[in-house]
This record gives structure tokens, sequence and C-alpha cells, in this order.
């Protein structure tokens, strides 16, 4: 199993935007050392202005995290200087608690403990909380608690299955959630106040999975892959109204032969990158796509084979919400 979190950064060709004219400027070469963050910063600027599709071989893993153990579920924090993520030392994925990083520099600090794991954690957009899931035997809840640690405040129980997503102004959080170990997954709102669970998209069979709900950028779309067998999933969209109610169906957009791992949103909410094996857990690799008809995914790199599953968007995700704050 992988031991470390990543991030990808690759070479930069820049390119005046049309029809101003706009003095060109020299390619950049991205060295890599400890201050790296200032120069991320400044590639996300480049690609919201190029929006060029790098080439697979462009991309080169530098680790972000370098901890004994499991680490995983990476979460930034609004303003970009810290992360939270889910560490297991013991490496048997079943001690697993929430810790706090900031970035480039310091020692992680542990904000959760106990008996119970801890995983998937996401911060608020307004930095004041992180969310996170506590599993204990089948049933598992959605806990908030400080980026410092202290007080933690349970919002609801259920039986929820993988990622959370907060809702742009922080009302409500996107999850996977069944009725019972052995039911399907269906998608709910949970509101982020009170823990009201509200329904909205459920799976068109019994056997089939909704998974990875996701909020756009703007909040007016929710992204989520439906799952009717475990090698065969598709990239679904429902639309959403101002108050996040689903306006029509979900439509499909895209369909792997294979296990859709994780997907992230790019920062112009134009595009989806995702991870995508045809072997469940073995050779993933990580793709984009523009989110418009007939497209057709950019292949960006084959992951590394020993990476667990959720581990495999770990510096995606961390570029996206790089690319958000730079917008």
């Amino acid at each position: 199993m992988a031991r470390r979190g990543y991030r990808f950064i690759g070479p930069i060709e820049t390119r005046p935007p049309a029809p101003l004219a706009v003095r060109k400027r020299k390619p950049i070469r991205i060295v890599l050392i400890a201050a790296g963050l200032l120069l991320l910063l400044g590639v996300a600027s480049w690609w919201l202005r190029n929006r060029r599709e790098p080439n697979a071989a462009q991309l080169t893993p530098v680790p972000l995290t370098a901890s004994p153990g499991w680490e995983m579920q990476p979460s930034f924090s609004p303003d970009g200087n810290q992360i939270a993520y889910a560490w297991d030392e013991t490496n048997a994925g079943k001690s697993a608690h929430i810790y706090v990083k900031m970035i480039g520099s310091g020692r992680p600090v542990q904000v959760t403990a106990g008996a119970a794991p801890d995983s998937v954690p996401a911060w608020s957009p307004d930095g004041r909380s992180i969310a996170f899931v506590r599993t204990q035997g089948e049933r598992s809840a959605i806990y908030l608690i400080p980026p410092v640690g202290g007080t933690e405040r349970k919002i609801a129980d259920g039986y929820f299955f993988g990622t959370i997503s907060w809702s742009p102004d922080g009302r409500f959080l996107a999850v996977a959630d069944r009725k019972s170990p052995d039911d399907s997954s269906s998608l709910f709102l949970v509101e982020s106040n009170d823990g009201h669970k509200v329904p909205i998209v459920k799976p068109p069979g019994a056997n089939t999975e909704d998974r990875t709900p996701l909020f756009s950028p703007d909040g007016r779309t929710l992204l989520f892959t439906r799952c009717p067998k475990l090698l065969l999933c598709g990239l679904y969209l429902l639309d959403l109204s101002a108050d996040y109610r689903p306006r029509g169906e979900p439509r499909q957009f895209r369909e792997e032969s294979g296990a859709i791992l994780e997907v992230a949103w790019t920062a112009d909410g134009k595009g989806v990158v995702y991870s995508s094996s045809a072997r469940a857990s073995r050779n993933p690799h990580l793709m984009k796509i523009r989110v418009k008809a007939g497209a057709q995914p950019v292949d960006y790199m084959l992951l590394n084979t020993s990476m667990p599953l959720d581990y495999a968007l770990f510096r995606f995700l961390s570029m996206r919400q790089r690319l958000s704050r730079s917008r």
C-alpha cells in the first residue's frame, strides 16, 4: 500500500490569449524545492489562463507528506495553508484518525482520537470546521470538529459510504448513504446545522451503487458515479436549483469499462478528473474529460499500482482546490 501522498508538477509553456496583444513569456522550468508551494500557485494561475492539456509524460509525482503508515483522503483548508487527512500509522487500515498539517513544513497535529477509525475529512468552506466519518461496527456517523481539535459534534448517523462534499455556502454535505449494510448506496444532502437528511438521487436498480457526490464550484451541479457492476461505472451530472434541490433526472456523460475510483471538478467547472481501473484495484489511470457532448478523456498517467483506491487523486485534489482559490 502507498505510504505517501502525491502532487504532480509539470513543465510550463505559456501562450498569450487572443485577440489581445500580450508579450510572450518564456517557458518556465519548475524547480522541485521545499518552497514549491509558491511555485504551485504560479502554476495554478497559468493553468487558469491557458487551459492547455498537459502531456502525461510531463507529470511527476512529488511527496506532499512523508510519514510512515497510510496517509489518505486529503482536504485543503480554504486558504491553502493547511491540509487535513486521515493517517493510520499501523498500516492496518483500522486505526486511522484525522490530522492537520501545515503545507511545506511542520509536524502533523492529531485532531481526533479514540478506538473507532475516522476517515474522509472535508474542510468547510469557511475554514471553521472539518467534517469526517467515524465508523463503529457496521454503522457510521458524520462529525464536525474545529481544525485545532476540541469538542466534536455529531450531526448524522447512517451507513455512509465514501467521500463528503460541502456545498459552496456550507449549508449542506453531499454524501452516499445506505438504509442497511446490505443496501445499495443512494445520495443525500445532510444539513450541516442539524443533520437532517434529504434524499436527492436513488439508483435505478437494487444492485446499482451511486457514489462520490461532488458539488461543482458554483454549486449548481452535482457530479457522482453510478456503478451497476464493479467494473462498469459511469460519470453522471445532476442539475441543482439555487437551494440545491434536483432539477430533472441525472444524465450520464461518460461510461468506463472499469471501476471509477475517485472524481474531482476542474476549477472552472467545465471538466472532470477521475481515476479509473479495469482491474478495480490495480493499474488505475488518471483521466481528464471536458463536460460536453462527445468529449473523450485524456489519459494523464498510470498511477502507482500499489496505491490504494482512495489515494489515487491525492495530488489532484490538492491542485483542484488550489486552482479554485486562484480564480
